[in-house]
């Protein structure tokens, strides 16, 4: 009788130190898939800043004329108007 309680608590004691290291790497896995996310998304956004040029800017000349410069791989285009 002594052996089988003692073979059941044995059992109970592993099974719950074995739940509690499943428990744990669970927690420290998740820990560093959002750690991993975060790292992730800074990344992108320092990209975004380092490597986003500006498009298109509009120069007023004169209040007859606008000059609209796009960026060199698209194109340059001039509009006039005359009275």
């Amino acid at each position: 009788m002594r052996i089988k309680n003692k073979m059941q608590e044995n059992k109970t004691s592993i099974g719950s130190v074995v739940a509690t290291i499943i428990i744990i790497a669970l927690i420290v896995l998740g820990g560093l898939y959002f750690w991993g996310k975060r790292i992730e998304q800074v990344q992108a956004t320092q990209n975004l800043q380092v490597f986003t040029p500006a498009t298109t800017t509009e120069t007023v000349v004169n209040p007859d004329e606008t000059v609209s410069t796009s960026s060199p791989a698209v194109s340059t285009s001039t509009k006039s108007t005359k009275k």
